[in-house]
């Protein structure tokens, strides 16, 4: 029997669909109904086979049920293909990991040959040890394949931030690429492109100071909080306006035993009136929307340490901007609380700082970082536009 596959990093799902390839991957958990992706991580995970007549499925070498599986599939008559090793197998996302050469794949198989702008041509330079990634090779203003969305969705898992240089997209192109990713928010306060809501234009000049120069992570206030931004600089000033972004993973994980637990178990009010006072809204002449815009987004609840269903990787949750206390505890207690995470979350060494060039492009996981615009360029002028892409509700 023959087949074709690609992998990449914790997304067999996502590759699965865009591929038609069905996984057996030791190093991830698909997402429930999106895809027949099956994990088998060990010999007790066999009896998922039992379903597997007529999917493509890839092995792990080296795995603890490999032999077995072999046998179980050539048994039941299913095509399959395999990794040359389980040490050469991706790492967890957003882990920093030193760069080693792509797997090669050895099996069973027919190939087929990647068109323009597919995995092939995605080139990664890491930029620092706790996130964030250069890409090139890839023109975003294309109508990129499925493969390649594959292959960008796998870099963002793992970086957590990724940036493109010298991009030309305009501001329609930016909106359908980002709605590849998920379903656009629109913003009930910041100015969107004209006749395109979902593309939302954060622009400071000597009128208007830029007030996001406070460490959060975007939209917090709703139910299910963006899964990533994607930002592009239109005007820059001829000095600062950097950004910086955190690896929340690394500050939860950087925690003592006890603080984990302590966290763990809270969870946390999130405000857009906090962050959107009504002096927001008159400075931008919408005050007549205010009262509309507090009706429609009530605080909600979050954990405070959020998990990533599909690696189990836990995160710091909660960010001054949006986050107003804690739950269940008394007023000092939260304060406390609050603002030893939130000021834990802004170690240098969790860090990646970003110097923006005209066309530059950021696309970052919203749900396992916080970044903090600078606004050390006032009074020159910066204009950026972003689309926002929703995500599911933390647990």
């Amino acid at each position: 029997m023959s087949t074709k596959f690609g992998y990449t990093g914790d997304t067999p799902p996502i590759v699965a669909q865009a591929s038609g390839v069905d996984f057996v991957y030791v190093a991830s958990i698909p997402q429930p109904g999106k895809s027949n992706a099956i994990l088998v991580r060990d010999d007790a995970k066999i009896n998922a086979l039992a379903d597997v007549r007529g999917k493509k499925i890839a092995l792990v070498k080296g795995s603890s049920a490999h032999n077995v599986l072999v046998q179980v599939l050539k048994k039941a008559g299913v095509a399959w293909g395999s990794f040359p090793s389980r040490s050469r197998l991706p790492r967890p996302s957003g882990r920093p990991a030193v760069h080693s050469p792509q797997p090669r794949f050895t099996s069973k198989m027919t190939t087929t040959a990647h068109p323009p702008h597919s995995v092939a041509a995605l080139s990664v330079r890491r930029l620092a040890p706790a996130l964030g990634a250069v890409i090139e090779g890839i023109d975003l203003a294309h109508d990129l394949d499925a493969e390649t969305i594959a292959a960008i969705r796998a870099a963002l898992d793992e970086h957590l931030v990724l940036f493109f240089e010298r991009q030309t997209w305009t501001p329609e192109q930016q909106r359908d690429f980002a709605g590849r990713f998920g379903e656009l928010y629109v913003h009930p306060l910041y100015p969107g492109q004209a006749g395109l809501p979902e593309i939302m234009i954060l622009e400071y000049d000597a009128h208007r100071r830029g007030h996001n120069d406070v460490w959060h992570s975007d939209v917090s206030y709703i139910a299910t909080p963006p899964q990533a931004s994607i930002l592009t600089a239109e005007i820059l000033p001829p000095l600062g306006g950097d950004t910086l972004w955190a690896n929340t993973y690394l500050a939860y994980e950087a925690l003592s035993e006890p603080l984990k637990t302590l966290a763990d178990g809270l969870h946390a009010v999130h405000d857009f009136a906090r962050a959107f006072r009504p002096e927001r809204f008159a400075e931008y002449g919408i005050a007549d929307r205010a009262d509309k815009a507090y009706a429609d987004n009530p605080p909600v609840t979050h954990p405070v340490v959020r998990t990533n269903p599909a690696t189990g990787r836990k995160a710091l949750f909660v960010n001054a901007n949006f986050t107003s206390h804690i739950v269940g505890v008394s007023a000092r207690e939260s304060t406390a609380l609050l603002n030893y995470f939130t000021t834990h979350v802004t170690q240098p060494e969790f860090q990646v700082r970003w110097r923006w060039t005209p066309g530059a492009v950021a696309f970052w996981d919203n749900r396992w970082t916080q970044h903090y615009a600078l606004a050390d360029y006032y009074p020159e002028h910066r204009r950026m536009r972003r689309a926002t892409i929703l995500g599911d509700r933390p647990v």
